[in-house]
């Protein structure tokens, strides 16, 4: 077994997605460890299985690779499962991973669904009234 694939076994399993991401954009190691927020060196050592790539690293990786459209951005609910075994592997909210576009259509759901949910506690303590003056007068007789 040559070196290189001694070297290829032991690298981070993200490295693959480093490598893919710098081939397609033709960026220098400079760039890309600038764009993934750590140094050259940190590079190259998950490369070599020395050290790992933090869950910061891995989600700036997954931005720069939907920039650089060789992924897709999370837009619908059916990845929210994958969202969340991501969350409980990072301990970072859910919400860290959510692109801005998503983002924004999940606050405008949870909004009407706050609003909804307003407006049905409002009615509720409303028909509560009236059934506890209902019982107040039921009572009286």
């Amino acid at each position: 077994m040559s070196a290189q694939e001694k070297s290829d076994i032991k690298c981070h399993p993200a490295w693959a997605r480093v490598e893919k991401y710098r081939l397609h954009t033709g960026q220098k190691w400079e760039d890309i460890a600038k764009k993934l927020g750590v140094g050259v060196s940190a590079l190259m050592m998950a490369k070599s299985g020395r050290r790992g790539l933090s869950s910061k690293v891995i989600y700036r990786l997954a931005q720069a690779e939907v920039e650089a459209g060789l992924e897709k951005p999370v837009t619908d609910d059916t990845t929210m499962f994958q969202l969340a075994e991501l969350s409980d592997r990072t301990n970072q909210p859910v919400t860290d991973f959510l692109t801005s576009e998503y983002r924004k259509r999940e606050i405008e759901r949870l909004r009407t669904h706050i609003a909804r949910s307003e407006a049905f506690v409002k009615e509720s303590q409303e028909m509560l009234r009236m059934d506890k003056a209902r019982l107040k007068e039921l009572e009286k007789k």
